[in-house]
């Protein structure tokens, strides 16, 4: 069997144990995600704050969500994220001061380097060119962005305000950002949508985080077909893997 039918066989088997009416929401919202725009916060001060981010970016369709953490940690907040943080795929990356690995391999995988500054060099909103598949990369209230992510960076960007030197806090700043993107992406003759292999992959990362008895079924379906968990791994991402291998409830 070719791994992209393998693929889209599981999807199908996982949504019989979905209702009607979730796999329905399911479909409409993997219509509306993208991975032409990622968010990453750096060494955030508050996780209240990131988690409002997290539900920001679930609500405007950004799949893929970094937190760079090097003297920080994080831990979303359950009750400010209230659950986005199962739709979308968070990514975490312990770093040190001064080199990014997780920068260095968004850059490797198409993505241009967008530092959110108030630096005088930086660009309005309005003017951020979209065509490119764009990282944005936002830092603590606090300290900013680091020296290092400063230096990585193809361009800063910033959010015109009126105001006497008052910022907006971060979940708000990224929000209007989002918003304004989304808007673009949706209004330019851009390609944003997930390809036809990422779109199943994707709901069947949904599917499967419903039923609790998710590694049972993933058995049986293999079972039924003479094939092993080594052959399933060939096909699927590591995190996909983690998913279809876990029982219980998904948070």
């Amino acid at each position: 069997m070719q791994r992209i039918d393998l693929v889209t066989e599981l999807t199908d088997y996982f949504s019989g144990f979905v209702s009607d009416n979730k796999r329905g929401l399911f479909q409409r919202a993997a219509a509306g995600r993208t991975r032409h725009i990622t968010v990453v916060l750096e060494d955030i001060a508050d996780a209240h704050d990131a988690s409002a981010v997290i539900r920001s970016c679930e609500c405007y369709g950004v799949q893929d969500f970094h937190v760079v953490t090097r003297r920080r940690s994080f831990n979303v907040a359950p009750g400010v994220a209230v659950g986005a943080s199962k739709w979308v795929d968070l990514h975490r990356h312990q770093e040190r001061d001064d080199h990014s690995p997780s920068l260095e391999n968004l850059r490797d995988n198409g993505y241009r380097l967008v530092g959110v500054s108030t630096r005088a060099d930086a660009v309005p909103l309005a003017d951020l060119p979209l065509t490119q598949k764009t990282a944005l990369i936002f830092g603590s209230e606090d300290l900013g962005l680091s020296p290092c992510t400063h230096a990585m960076v193809d361009q800063h960007v910033r959010l015109p305000v009126l105001s006497l030197g008052t910022k907006f806090n971060l979940s708000v700043c990224a929000a209007l950002f989002l918003y304004e993107i989304n808007s673009r992406l949706h209004a330019e003759d851009i390609a944003w949508q997930l390809s036809p292999a990422e779109h199943t992959r994707l709901l069947l990362s949904w599917y499967a985080k419903i039923p609790k008895r998710r590694h049972f079924l993933t058995e049986r379906f293999l079972t039924d077909r003479d094939m092993t968990w080594e052959d399933l791994a060939a096909c699927l991402p590591e995190h996909l893997i983690e998913i279809l291998a876990h029982n219980g409830r998904w948070r």
